[in-house]
């Protein structure tokens, strides 16, 4: 690892001029912030050294526990490494597996040998409610982007997909041409992934989701919730509802 010298002096200025501006959020949580976005920029590499909890504190203003807590958590999050009398390190990246892929949908569908179709049901901003600001890590009231697409394998609908995203993260989502691309290839191609957060929900379908996905009402429906981080911040939310008939989950790997 590499100690001291330009790494910390890069990060020591790093922490200074994000300061100004930044939402109103737990003040740990500004400074967890703070941490993912440089890393996420490139500012702050794999071994680099961060300032010590005290030269933090006097940086930004907060107490020198409110700046533990955060390095605290993110070391057990396993985004910084810290050792007795050394320092606190950024750790490397380590592989991780999931039950859920983040492959765009049309690349899950051709590899199956199908074809792949989508309709463009809804594309707008709104402005959030308290929940969905929530979700965004954005204030409520917050002006944010929302598509709605049904997307199809050879015909058949097999999920409808709900997504809202951050303007601060993607500000062109609403000039995006969905007639030759998807919401998740586009993201993934523009916007690259830093981290993904999964929840898998049974619900039944209302309607509106039987309406869209040409299911009975009150058919069982699988639905993941999606959330992806891009350069620090939630880029965006996405609901994907399948029906229970039409989809299944699938995971196979060799533990340890």
């Amino acid at each position: 690892m590499r100690r001291g010298g330009r790494a910390e002096m890069v990060a020591r200025v790093s922490f200074i001029v994000y300061t100004i501006g930044m939402p109103v959020r737990p003040r740990y949580q500004q400074v967890k912030d703070l941490v993912r976005e440089r890393i996420a920029a490139g500012e702050l590499a794999e071994g680099d050294p961060l300032p010590s909890e005290a030269a933090l504190a006097e940086t930004l203003g907060f107490s020198r526990l409110t700046v533990h807590r955060a390095l605290r958590e993110l070391t057990a999050e396993g985004v910084l490494l810290r050792f007795r009398r050394r320092g606190t390190f950024v750790a490397p990246l380590a592989p991780q597996s999931s039950a859920i892929t983040v492959e765009p949908i049309e690349r899950q569908v051709a590899l199956r040998g199908h074809r792949h179709g989508a309709r463009l049901i809804e594309l707008g901003a709104l402005k959030a409610d308290a929940p969905l600001a929530e979700r965004l890590e954005l204030r409520a009231g917050t002006r944010v982007f929302r598509s709605r697409l049904v997307h199809l394998e050879d015909g058949v609908p097999i999920q409808l997909e709900e997504r809202h995203v951050n303007p601060r993260v993607v500000p062109d989502y609403l000039s995006i041409d969905f007639a030759t691309t998807t919401p998740a290839q586009y993201l993934q191609e523009h916007y690259p992934l830093r981290e993904v957060e999964h929840v898998i929900v049974a619900e039944s379908a209302d309607a509106a989701i039987a309406a869209l996905l040409d299911v009975p009402l009150g058919s069982a429906c699988l639905t993941i919730l999606r959330r992806t981080w891009s350069n620090g911040r939630v880029a965006t939310c996405a609901r994907l509802i399948h029906p229970g008939t039409r989809f299944r989950l699938f995971n196979r790997f060799r533990p340890g």
